[in-house]
């Protein structure tokens, strides 16, 4: 049996996320482990266990103990040392990481590829971090964009020629976002007999879910029985509370925290939000649209090869409060249209995002390397 390809993920940010669960676990899921020999490089950080503990990489992993003061330097050196001892085949950088990309050089690795998830999100670097972050690029990694106009947008940004790039968008699973699996049950669970309008994700000024509790006393002028509904935690948790209770919309705009079950939430909204100011793919509209869930969303980063105005969704400008509650008062005003847009956004979602296209993808940009 011919040698299995050592292939050594580096992830270097101390955090578990969607990137995490809908990209690289799926991604480790999918790979033919007699052909692949997964390892890991890592922060020594207890966030990342689950991700530690994937069977995939059966110990292979490295944990780096570095602090968040560690300089670049001393990270250049840490992850330098570890893939020295591995000896990858080929290295993926799970996102934009010019310190991993020049340790990586320097361990001798010849094939290196990043998946670059949001080049719209442009780090506040200073002088010596602008440089490092040329300089990463100078080591000329493979770029993985997640869809198409991330990519334009990444090689406008950053020097990175389109030959050593590659479109693999993210892929989710279709039997966990499946209108004939999912239990509706929002609805009775909060007592209410109207619509229901909301979002899922991280409360963060990025996803600016203020935008849409300012929208909605015109769309309650429209649909008096319409609820709102956001489902996730983070920083403006607090901020985002008083906004509604300021606006008098405690009984109508509900904060539901962290959900478990948020397929069986997705299917039970009328239609699905999404405030974003910038995005890469954003898994979370193609499952709302995977469930049959009609999105009006921003049109930032991926969400565009997704959500076509008109035909799959509805889009509206970033910031945009007033066409924000237009587009929901026509959405929950006409049923039969959004149903329509609902059911063609699962199609276009079905066709191009399914996790073992996103898995083949992945692999031939790594066929591509090897070869």
């Amino acid at each position: 049996m011919a040698a299995r390809t050592r292939l050594v993920f580096v992830h270097s940010i101390g955090f578990f996320g969607s990137t995490e669960e809908g990209y690289l676990v799926p991604l480790l899921d999918g790979l033919d482990p007699e052909r692949f020999e997964p390892a890991l490089v890592v922060p020594d950080d207890p966030v990342l266990a689950p991700l530690i503990a994937h069977p995939a990489f059966e110990a292979r992993v490295t944990r780096l103990p570095v602090a968040p003061s560690t300089s670049a330097l001393g990270r250049i050196v840490a992850t330098w040392k570890a893939l020295r001892r591995l000896r990858p085949d080929l290295v993926h950088l799970v996102d934009v990481d010019p310190p991993a990309a020049i340790a990586a050089r320097l361990a001798g690795v010849r094939r290196l590829a990043v998946t670059y998830h949001t080049p719209e999100l442009r780090p506040p670097d200073n002088l010596p971090g602008r440089i490092l972050r040329r300089l990463g690029w100078l080591m000329r990694p493979h770029a993985i964009f997640t869809s198409e106009p991330d990519r334009e947008t990444g090689l406008r940004l950053d020097p990175i020629p389109r030959r050593r790039s590659s479109v693999v968008p993210l892929g989710i699973d279709l039997s966990a976002f499946d209108p004939a699996r999912a239990r509706p049950t929002l609805r009775e669970e909060l007592g209410v007999a109207g619509p229901i309008v909301g979002t899922v994700g991280r409360l963060h000024p990025q996803k600016q879910q203020a935008d849409l509790v300012a929208a909605a006393p015109a769309v309650l002028a429209a649909h008096p029985d319409a609820t709102f509904v956001i489902a996730g935690e983070g920083v403006l948790h607090e901020e985002l509370a008083a906004q509604i209770a300021g606006l008098g919309l405690e009984e109508r705009f509900l904060l539901l925290g962290q959900r478990r079950d948020v397929p069986d939430v997705m299917a039970s909204l009328d239609v699905f939000a999404l405030t974003s100011a910038f995005e890469g793919l954003c898994l979370v509209v193609n499952e709302a649209l995977a469930l049959g869930t009609p999105v009006v969303a921003t049109p930032v980063g991926g969400v565009r090869q997704t959500v076509l105005d008109g035909e799959t969704g509805v889009l509206v400008p970033v910031g945009d409060t007033a066409a924000l509650a237009e587009a929901l008062v026509r959405l929950l005003s006409d049923p039969d249209e959004a149903r329509r847009l609902g059911a063609a956004g699962r199609e276009r979602v079905r066709h191009l995002y399914a996790q073992e296209r996103m898995v083949a993808g992945t692999v031939a940009v790594y066929e591509s390397l090897l070869a």
